[in-house]
């Protein structure tokens, strides 16, 4: 077999290729910005952290009375025992400007602690107090000894609220209270 020179080879590819279609010219380059980067999502608002604030006992003693305070920075605890009267129960705010204390505040004031857990529904009184009275009985005074026990007192108020009050052991004194107290209900 014969072999095909060069020049009949290029007079066979010159028609062919001559019925191509010419190529348009290449778009000019343009430079895309990659997009935005999304927007950050709104962070929800922030409370400032839940503060745990110590108390610290202190006691008096009377013929007709007993009272035991628990008092800190921004709170005072005090519990008294009136002869044939109420167990009066009192927490009263040291700082009312943030406490939404009011005189038509309800709270609830749950204690907990190693003795016992009790809840007590509390009213705002015009001195940015919450207040609980109860019976002159067995019940209300064991709340009262409980709290003598330690623990922590959380009152639930609108924000900021109130920090927790972490309340200490009231020790030997603690002890003469609440003998003090049984003589004024019994």
């Amino acid at each position: 077999m014969p072999l095909v020179g060069p020049a009949v080879a290029a007079a066979i590819l010159l028609p062919i290729s001559g019925c191509q279609q010419p190529q348009p010219p290449a778009a000019p380059e343009v430079a895309v910005a990659p997009p935005p980067p999304p927007a950050p999502a709104a962070e929800p608002p922030r409370h400032p952290p839940h503060r745990v604030v110590a108390l610290a006992w202190s006691f008096e003693f009377g013929p007709d009375q007993c009272v035991a305070t628990a008092a800190g920075d921004v709170a005072t605890l005090r519990v008294a025992v009136r002869r044939n009267a109420t167990v009066d129960l009192r927490l009263a705010v040291s700082r009312p400007e943030g406490s939404h204390v009011t005189a038509r505040s309800k709270a609830n004031l749950r204690f907990s602690g190693p003795s016992g857990n009790w809840t007590l529904h509390a009213r705002g009184d015009a001195r940015h107090a919450l207040g609980a009275a109860s019976g002159p009985d067995e019940e209300s005074l064991g709340r009262a000894i409980i709290l003598l026990g330690g623990g922590t007192l959380d009152v639930a108020l609108p924000p900021p609220g109130l920090p927790t009050l972490e309340i200490p052991p009231a020790g030997p004194e603690g002890q003469t209270w609440s003998d003090c107290a049984r003589r004024q209900i019994i």
